[in-house]
């Protein structure tokens, strides 16, 4: 009896580890956030087991916006033989590998490619707009998308909970962020000047909804005068 005991708690421990376990469809890059543009810690070689400790929303790759996190950090779910997405009885990862700035950039960039439209957007995600921007001109009522602000409130409140103003200059001014100096500036923090507010991205960029006839980009942070530098995460 001790002897099918055991070898019960054996079948059972290797069926568990079969069932959280899934291969890679190609070489896959592993990175340090739920992003393409964060650095690469390392690789996982087409076919490898791996074991997914939780799921994160992050960077939309192909339709897929989720990010499974191994012990060794971020890969795209898009590449990893799941079956689905949204994998059941796996854990949403508690925020960002440093915390919820992360999130917040990670959340701006699945909004890459998107239009920008006057007034449009919110924390829930691109909408149209309203009338109308005069320089360069565009009614955004016919543009679904996001200007500045309504990608700034989106980004922030997909990646802590947290419904910040929804303009840039209530935003620039919210106490509910904390602000900081433009130099002691992370990953997460939104960036305002000349009546423009932006998420900083890490490493001299920012994630920004530019202007009418642009789309959600990442740029390097521009010179002039940062009025504010605020916290939200």
């Amino acid at each position: 009896m001790k002897f099918a005991a055991c070898l019960g708690a054996i079948l059972l421990a290797s069926s568990t580890l079969v069932d959280a376990c899934y291969p890679t469809k190609a070489d896959l890059n592993i990175r340090s956030a739920p992003n393409s543009q964060s650095s690469i810690l390392g690789q996982y070689k087409k076919g490898t087991c791996i074991d997914i400790v939780c799921q994160i929303q992050g960077e939309n790759i192909s339709g897929d916006s989720w990010w499974d996190k191994t012990n060794l950090g971020y890969v795209a779910d898009y590449y990893v033989q799941t079956g689905v997405t949204r994998i059941p009885g796996v854990p949403i990862c508690g925020g960002g590998p440093t915390g919820n700035g992360d999130a917040i950039v990670a959340k701006a960039k699945s909004q890459l490619g998107v239009a920008y439209s006057w007034g449009g957007g919110n924390q829930n995600g691109p909408s149209y707009g309203i009338c109308c921007a005069t320089d360069p001109p565009q009614d955004g009522r016919k543009v679904f998308g996001f200007d500045c602000s309504g990608l700034s409130q989106y980004a922030v409140y997909q990646g802590t909970g947290k419904v910040i103003p929804r303009t840039s200059g209530a935003q620039a001014t919210y106490s509910g962020c904390q602000k900081v100096d433009y130099g002691s500036r992370q990953p997460g923090d939104l960036v305002f000047y000349d009546g423009h507010v932006a998420i900083y991205a890490g490493n001299d960029q920012m994630v920004e909804a530019p202007l009418p006839g642009k789309t959600v980009r990442v740029a390097p942070v521009r010179g002039g005068h940062y009025s504010y530098v605020r916290r939200c995460w």
